[in-house]
């Protein structure tokens, strides 16, 4: 606690000082040129014990050694939760050694990172960038399946499709237009799993309906109407409610029974 309390007074200290700086030197407070110089300041201090730690790439004129930070922050999280589950680095009292976890965990991403060729930085960006693709690209899409299927079975299965048409139609208009082959792959490649969703939109439909009835409790609609008609049955003979609300139970129990029923003429 009162580690915590001198870092903080630490951080707020450094904070009235770089603030007091930049009124001082500039007379006026601009906060985005500021912003930029105090970037600068972090930037100049950390850069040279990063590029000592991780070393250094350049490409073209670029250096890579952000870049490199993240992927060592990202190995650093894996290895430490990888390590964290291993039994030979628990003591006998059955806690996480952490001196020892922390310092592999630390030397390991720093060999992993320092020692990565240009090739294969270049080949792990991609596959990021690949990712953050597919996860923009295919968001809307989940978004849109669950709004469908979010609507209940008050919305028509014929109106499902037509909304499933209109998604596709828009994505391979997107696919035509484009004049980015990555960006049109991902267009096209997202109506055609559309395409599938509307194909299989009886299927989907029907699987996520036995789902929410094995929610209830349930392994089919039989099953679930016979059961609510006994809770029905049950309101009179063992609640201890009042008459009126007796009645508005009996009449919610009604509802989901008809509910049901309708699902089994389908």
């Amino acid at each position: 606690m009162n580690k915590k309390r001198v870092y903080l007074g630490f951080y707020i200290l450094l904070s009235i000082i770089l603030i007091s700086n930049f009124v001082s030197s500039y007379g006026t407070f601009d906060p985005k040129s500021d912003m930029e110089k105090l970037i600068k300041i972090v930037t100049d201090l950390t850069s040279p014990v990063l590029e000592v730690t991780l070393g250094e790439y350049w490409s073209g004129s670029n250096t890579m050694l952000f870049e490199k930070f993240l992927l060592f922050l990202i190995l650093i999280a894996i290895t430490y939760v990888g390590l964290s589950k291993a039994p030979f680095f628990k003591d006998s009292s059955g806690s996480i050694q952490k001196g020892v976890v922390w310092t592999i965990s630390l030397a390991v991403p720093i060999l992993g990172v320092r020692f990565i060729d240009a090739e294969w930085l270049n080949t792990i960006l991609m596959t990021y960038e690949a990712f953050g693709i597919a996860m923009t690209t295919f968001i809307p899409l989940v978004i849109y399946f669950f709004f469908l299927q979010g609507l209940g079975d008050e919305f028509p299965s014929a109106m499902r499709k037509i909304a499933w048409i209109l998604f596709i139609c828009i994505y391979l208009g997107l696919y035509s237009t484009t004049n980015r082959t990555n960006y049109s792959q991902w267009y096209f490649l997202t109506a055609i799993v559309a395409f599938l969703f509307l194909l299989f939109d009886g299927t989907i439909h029907r699987y996520l309906r036995l789902q929410k009835l094995k929610g209830l409790g349930s392994n089919n609609i039989h099953e679930q109407i016979k059961k609510l008609q006994d809770l029905q049955k049950n309101v009179d003979i063992y609640s201890t409610m009042d008459t009126a609300e007796k009645t508005r139970q009996k009449k919610e129990y009604q509802k989901q029974i008809d509910y049901w029923i309708k699902e089994l003429a389908k």
